[in-house]
């Protein structure tokens, strides 16, 4: 379980994190790249994540905690890749607001999916009597994503202008993205959900995850043969 609670962790942080992101510097950021922009569009852009990341979350049950995982860092990637397009010189007033505007339906739609998922699968990973606890630790590791944008940012803002640091911790974020995609996959590469898997949710969450619980089966072994190398025997018993 410890395995899955940090990989779990990292993807809910850089989730946080990528919302952060919008939530605390996209408004500042986008008066002085999109031309003519006001209030409005800064807070089009910004309502976007938050509504896309929420309609997301209606779907995520679907898919495989892992595999969404994956799919949710991916798509943050993404939209940290088409925020750093949106500041280059060469991409004109009507290319940056399309750029941005599908940066936040990215970053909005892999951050429900990630969060979702990294929550659902440690809650039934864990027993009753330890939930409120791990459940305290797992949003302790989550939620200070949310903030770093705005700590590290405002820093680099006073010997640097606000655009370019954040674009460097939009870059640095991207780069951390990009490493995080494969560690979900160290287990768990399935996609879609199977009905059966749906319904043990409900019912015996152990075995929606291929999860072996210890006081579920009664393992025997004994030792191997000198000449062959085969086990001499060995059972496993499912009570």
């Amino acid at each position: 379980m410890r395995t899955s609670f940090n990989i779990a962790t990292l993807t809910g942080f850089i989730g946080w994190t990528a919302l952060g992101l919008y939530l605390a510097l996209l408004p500042s950021m986008a008066q002085p790249i999109i031309p003519n922009s006001g209030p409005l569009a800064s807070g089009l852009i910004v309502g976007t994540v938050l509504v896309v990341s929420a309609a997301s979350q209606l779907i995520a049950p679907k898919f495989q905690p892992r595999a969404a995982q994956i799919l949710g860092l991916t798509l943050m990637g993404l939209g940290a890749a088409l925020l750093l397009s949106s500041n280059l010189p060469e991409i004109g007033p009507a290319a940056v607001k399309i750029f941005m505007g599908t940066a936040a339906v990215d970053t909005g739609i892999g951050h429900g999916l990630s969060y979702w998922e990294a929550n659902r699968e440690i809650d039934v990973l864990t027993p009753a009597k330890n939930r409120a606890g791990i459940s305290a630790a797992l949003y302790l590791a989550f939620y200070p994503g949310a903030g770093a944008p705005a700590v590290v940012v405002g820093a680099w803002a006073l010997s640097m202008p606000l655009v370019i640091g954040t674009m460097i911790f939009t870059l640095a974020l991207l780069l951390a993205t990009i490493v995080m995609i494969p560690v979900p996959s160290l287990s768990q590469t399935v996609i879609r959900q199977s009905k059966a898997e749906t319904a043990a949710l409900h019912t015996e969450p152990e075995s929606a995850f291929g999860v072996v619980r210890a006081d579920r089966f009664d393992i025997g072994h004994r030792g191997w043969d000198n000449d062959g190398g085969t086990a001499s025997a060995g059972h496993i018993g499912a009570r």
